[in-house]
């Protein structure tokens, strides 16, 4: 008897899923994808060999990236080998939080001005 996983969605794009426990913040195919690095060049991700590893590389060029940060839609996101041997991104939560804490922070900022006296 197998029980049904929980339904979300996707981070980025909001498609539903099935959640996966071991990767909760996976991006799904299309959005991986549209992976850049912080200048927007596309980016490809594969195993390094048939054992598995992990190499980042320019799309347009080939040329290694060595990082496993990227951009997915201008969220940060964190590219790594998945269990068995293939890739996985996932949003970077560490991203996200700083990014809901500068926006509140803006928001105070701007309600919380001084007035000038009239």
């Amino acid at each position: 008897m197998s029980a049904d996983r929980a339904k979300t969605n996707y981070p980025i794009c909001g498609e539903p899923i099935s959640q996966n426990p071991r990767y909760p913040n996976a991006v799904c195919g299309r959005c991986a994808g549209l992976a850049t690095d912080e200048t927007g060049r596309r980016l490809g991700f594969a195993n390094e060999n048939p054992s598995g590893g992990f190499v980042a590389y320019y799309l347009d060029t080939d040329e290694t990236h060595d990082s496993h940060m990227c951009f997915v839609n201008g969220i940060r996101c964190w590219a790594d080998e998945a269990r068995f041997g293939e890739i996985v991104i996932q949003v970077d939560n560490a991203a996200e939080r700083e990014k809901t804490r500068d926006a509140e922070q803006a928001a105070w900022t701007a309600t919380n001005q001084p007035r000038g006296r009239g």
